[in-house]
């Protein structure tokens, strides 16, 4: 009779503690990305947060910069040829005064403070998929 109470009472005390024991599972938060309706595009195919905490968002119609109240798109078309070396953008990388923006036909080159775009030239790379 005396091992069956203790027996009870060592399994009632390892449940008590063990369900006292606070697990702490990874908490994920998500906020909504509000300028996603300022966008011209639904097919997002790479985001990229800069130095500076920039969001850069590869879409198949451009790039796009979001500051944290605005976005800035970035796109070749009639009315600005050439600013983009093509508008399916794959990825971006970044040195230290550019952004790198890796399109399906080159590469071209963003200064982070004048948002002057450039080609980057290279023979080998012309006309290649970058990712």
């Amino acid at each position: 009779m005396r091992t069956s109470l203790f027996k009870q009472f060592i399994v009632l005390s390892l449940i008590y503690i063990i369900s006292s024991i606070r697990l702490n599972a990874q908490q994920i938060n998500f906020h909504p990305m509000l300028f996603i309706d300022q966008m011209s595009t639904n097919s997002i195919f790479n985001l990229y947060q800069d130095r500076n905490g920039f969001m850069w968002v590869a879409t198949a119609n451009g790039a796009v910069r979001y500051d944290g109240y605005e976005t800035r798109g970035f796109r070749n078309n009639f009315l600005t040829p050439g600013e983009l070396k093509n508008n399916d953008v794959r990825c971006f990388a970044e040195s230290e005064s550019h952004i790198w923006v890796g399109t399906t036909q080159g590469i071209t080159l963003i200064d982070k403070t004048t948002f002057q775009t450039q080609a980057f030239t290279s023979d080998e790379l012309q006309g290649c998929l970058i990712r």
